[in-house]
Order: structure tokens, then C-alpha cells, then sequence
């Protein structure tokens, strides 16, 4: 197994090759298995780095087991994936919080997407791979997020047999789509109520209800987009 520094370090090479006009940040990546900690310094037109010691203290701090952040540069998982989580209290294969002098704000939790899809993705330009081996249960469905922007985002789902993606109530105040491209299933989208299949793509307003589930053998696929303020 790769040292946290050799795998940091490979992820780093990756993302200043796609992203040259970074922005400052600090931070720190904890490996709970076995403990250890480094700091990924960030900075505007200088190589970022990997280091064991930081002047300053990190906006965010990271953590995972020292396997997940393999199978991350390995390309099985994405860094938006293992952090993927439907509460902000639940525990994930990467899970972040604030630094100790930094509140996390809507601006800094976009920043962080922005930097986890990025930075934990060693393909240039970023490659997302989408099948339920790559994939976690989030929402009651295998969720692979793919990519996030201010104002958007989007998602790869499978729902085999006997799941359901959200719930009774489940609204976002942000337009969405459901794209289906594989299977089909029950949905209740708004006032719709009834059975969608592979070749349809839905519009749910905001504020609309959005809840699909699958009966059948074969599994439904989707691509959920998301766009406008808070998406």
C-alpha cells in the first residue's frame, strides 16, 4: 500500500495540471488508519503542496482511512462520492468539518465541492466512472455525484429492485431533471403521479415533490441535474 503522502502527492500533480489559477487554502487530511495527519497548501500560481507542518490553520479538515484514500487515486471512487451523505451529521467514507477558526459558511461549503470534485480525482480532466461499483446508497438509492459548480449539479442513480430515491415531503428549492436512461419505475413528481422509463427526462419545479422507486428486476438509471441559486 502507497504512503498518505505518496497519494496526496499524486492527487496534488493531477490538480494543479487542471486547475492553474487556484485560490488560497489550507487544509489539513487526517488519516485514521493508521493516525496521521498532513496539510495540502494551496496556493494562486505556486505548485501545491503536501506538508506535515502549515503556518497557518486550515479552513477545512478532512478525513478517511488511509484505503479509501487509495481507492480514491485508484479511480474507483470519487472524493464527491465518498463524501456523498444526506445529513450533514452522517458519517462518510470522507468525512470534512470546519477549521478551528472557520465557520462553515454556504461559501466555504461551495468552495469545499468545488476543491473535493477537483482535487480528489486524479484524471485530467476529470473522468467519473458510473456503475453501482462505484457508487454509495444516499437518498435510499446508489448515488455517484458527478459534477458540482456554483448554481449546479448533477448526479449518476441506480435504483434496483425494492428501492425508492427520497421520500414524502423531499423538495429542493431549485429546478431539477430526471434524465432516465435505463429501466423503468414509479414516480411521484409534483402532481404527476405514475410510471416513467429509459428515454423520458422530467422537469420537476421548485418546491415540487421528487420521489422515484423501482418494482421491477431490472434496475432504473438516471442522471439527476440541478441548477440555479442554491443548487
Amino acid at each position: 500500500m502507497n504512503s498518505a503522502f505518496s497519494l496526496l502527492s499524486t492527487l496534488a500533480t493531477a490538480y494543479d495540471q487542471k486547475n492553474p489559477q487556484r485560490e488560497d487554502l489550507i487544509v489539513k487530511y487526517e488519516i485514521d488508519t493508521p493516525a496521521e495527519s498532513w496539510f495540502i497548501i494551496i496556493q494562486a500560481k505556486k505548485p501545491t503542496t503536501i506538508s506535515a507542518t502549515a503556518q497557518n490553520s486550515p479552513q477545512v479538515i478532512l478525513s478517511s482511512s488511509l484505503d479509501t484514500l487509495e481507492t480514491i487515486v485508484q479511480g474507483k471512487l470519487t472524493g464527491l462520492t465518498a463524501m456523498g451523505r444526506e445529513n450533514l451529521s452522517d458519517e462518510t467514507p470522507l468525512n470534512f468539518r470546519p477549521g478551528p477558526d472557520t465557520p462553515m459558511s454556504p461559501a466555504l461549503m461551495a468552495d469545499l465541492l468545488t476543491f473535493i470534485q477537483r482535487f480528489f480525482n486524479p484524471s485530467v480532466p476529470e473522468k467519473v466512472a458510473l456503475g453501482q461499483e462505484h457508487a454509495r446508497l444516499v437518498h435510499g438509492a446508489w448515488a455517484i455525484p458527478m459534477f458540482y459548480h456554483t448554481g449546479f449539479r448533477s448526479a449518476w442513480y441506480e435504483l434496483t429492485k425494492g428501492q425508492r430515491l427520497n421520500g414524502p415531503g423531499d423538495t429542493n428549492p431549485f429546478p431539477q431533471a430526471f434524465v432516465i436512461i435505463k429501466g423503468a419505475g414509479q414516480a411521484k413528481f409534483g402532481e404527476f403521479s405514475g410510471e416513467v422509463h429509459a428515454g423520458q427526462a422530467y422537469y420537476i419545479p421548485p418546491g415540487s415533490e421528487h420521489i422515484l422507486w423501482n418494482d421491477s428486476d431490472e434496475p432504473l438509471n438516471l442522471i439527476f441535474l440541478a441548477w440555479g441559486e442554491g443548487a
